[in-house]
C-alpha cells in the first residue's frame, strides 16, 4: 500500500521566483512551518538532511538522496534505507505555469510494509505540514 500526502497553491510569481525561493534553503526557517532546516547540495545523488516539525513539539531529523534537479520545474528526493519492501519515500516538488501565476505542488509518498504505521503515527502531521509548505511559499512570494 502506498500512501500519498500532498498540498498545492496557486502563486502570484513566475516560475523562476519560485524556484528561487524553493532552492533557498537556508531561508528554510523563514516562511517554512514544517521544514526548518534542509542541508544539501541540490546534487542528484547527494544527501539532503532536513529537520521536520510534526507537531506537538516533535522535531524528526533525516536523511534522504536528491533524485531529481531540474529548475525551474521539478525538485525530487527520496528515502532509501536498502529496503523498498520495508519501507520508502519519494518527494516530488513541480512548478507549472498557469493563469496566475505558478502551481506549486508537492506530493511525498510513502510505501513499503512500515508505511500503514507512518500513516497511522504521522499520517495528520504530514498533511498539516505539507500544507504549510504550499501556503508558506505562496505568502513568501506575494507577501515577502
Amino acid at each position: 500500500m502506498v500512501y500519498a500526502f500532498s498540498a498545492e497553491a496557486v502563486i502570484d510569481a513566475s516560475p523562476e521566483r519560485v524556484w528561487a525561493v524553493l532552492t533557498d534553503l537556508q531561508a528554510y526557517p523563514d516562511w517554512n512551518p514544517f521544514t526548518r532546516q534542509v542541508r544539501t547540495t541540490l546534487r542528484p545523488g547527494d544527501p539532503v538532511r532536513m529537520q521536520v516539525w510534526m507537531g506537538r513539539r516533535v522535531r524528526l531529523w533525516q536523511t534522504e538522496t536528491v533524485r531529481v534537479v531540474q529548475p525551474p520545474e521539478r525538485l525530487v528526493w527520496a528515502l532509501d534505507i536498502g529496503a523498498d519492501w520495508l519501507i520508502w519515500a519519494r518527494r516530488e516538488q513541480t512548478l507549472t505555469v498557469v493563469e496566475g501565476g505558478t502551481l506549486y505542488r508537492t506530493v511525498d509518498e510513502i510505501g513499503g510494509l512500515l508505511a500503514p504505521l507512518v500513516n497511522l503515527l504521522f499520517g495528520r502531521s504530514l498533511d498539516r505540514g505539507f500544507r504549510g509548505v504550499a501556503d508558506g511559499l505562496r505568502e513568501r512570494l506575494e507577501k515577502g
